[in-house]
């Protein structure tokens, strides 16, 4: 979060006598505003609760998510500004190719909110989101939805490197590629636990 985006505004400048917090994207083109309080909830989310296991375990899940017709599966590409998102079922059915999304809250919660979306558009029950660990760079979204009760899995560097060629044929590397590698990892049962590093 960056200060300079972000604008207070006063109970008693506010029309509805409530502090705000007014906060832009990057670009400027976009803004969301908080009240105060809700803002500084959403701002501590990514700090666990003292004690609080922050670690999740899900190889029973595989079996359950490999070959379902219930789970839309998230695979999602990681990097220090943007996120690449491909959404998908277990059985190959492709549903978006390519969403891109801010690695800020803004972006978390526009990405949260069409992942509901193509699920109740394509009749599933659950969801899944994994990623491949990338430096820190996924621990805000994988806290994120972790706080959300959001199920997320983990994909191994040498397993989307190994799967990488399987998909197509070809050696290249993009980020489209990488989410839907990252999908197809999780929909056969190749993930792991999510450990945030608590």
């Amino acid at each position: 979060f960056s200060q300079e985006r972000m604008t207070y505004v006063a109970a008693n400048n506010s029309s509805d006598g409530v502090s705000k917090v007014i906060c832009q994207s990057k670009d400027r083109r976009s803004k969301k505003t908080f009240d105060a309080l809700d803002w500084l909830a959403q701002l501590s989310t990514h700090i666990p609760c003292r004690g609080e296991q922050m670690v999740r375990y899900y190889g029973y899940s595989k079996e359950r998510i490999r070959g379902s017709e219930e789970y839309l599966i998230v695979g999602i590409d990681i990097s220090k500004n943007q996120l690449h998102a491909f959404f998908g079922t277990a059985n190959g059915k492709t549903i978006k190719r390519r969403l891109i999304f801010k690695n800020d809250f803004i972006g978390f919660m526009d990405f949260l909110s069409m992942a509901q979306v193509f699920r109740g558009q394509n009749g599933l029950s659950q969801i899944v989101f994994g990623m491949e660990p990338t430096g820190n760079y996924h621990k805000p979204l994988g806290t994120f939805l972790i706080k959300r009760n959001q199920e997320i899995v983990l994909v191994s560097g040498i397993a989307t490197q190994r799967n990488r060629e399987l998909l197509d044929g070809r050696w290249d590397k993009n980020d489209t590629k990488c989410a839907a590698n990252v999908a197809d990892l999780i929909s056969q049962g190749k993930c792991l636990f999510y450990d945030s590093g608590a």
